[in-house]
């Protein structure tokens, strides 16, 4: 008997730790080798108007986010208003809707991505 509950114990805590890990630890939002291939803005196509610093530095931006590791299934709802979309060479999309709070890749939500949307604004603007 004792050696059942030390088993079922052993059980226990493998799936709280597993749990832990998957609810609550960061993934990084893209890979490593996240490349742009178009940023949208409330509908239109703003790629051809930046420099290429500029599109590097959305590149790094973009790079150094967090996501959640599970995916809301509500989604972010993509606006032609207050919407900024940053689409990657392999398929990868970033979604910032500021009206609405909403932040996501590929529909896995972003940690903080208040501040990912300031910084990435603040490069459209330079």
């Amino acid at each position: 008997m004792k050696r059942k509950w030390k088993v079922l114990l052993v059980c226990v805590v493998a799936a709280a730790s597993l749990a832990g890990y998957f609810f609550l630890l960061p993934a990084p939002a893209v890979g490593e080798d996240f490349q742009l291939l178009e940023v949208r803005q409330d509908g239109r196509d703003l790629t051809a108007s930046l420099q290429p610093e500029q599109l590097a530095a959305l590149e790094t931006a973009v790079r150094e986010a967090s996501r959640f590791r599970w995916k809301n299934p509500v989604g972010t709802y993509p606006l032609d208003m207050d919407t900024i979309t940053l689409l990657g060479i392999d398929g990868e999309s970033v979604t910032l809707v500021g009206s609405q709070g909403r932040f996501a890749v590929d529909g896995y939500p972003l940690h903080d991505g208040e501040t990912l949307l300031a910084e990435v604004q603040n490069i459209l603007a330079s």
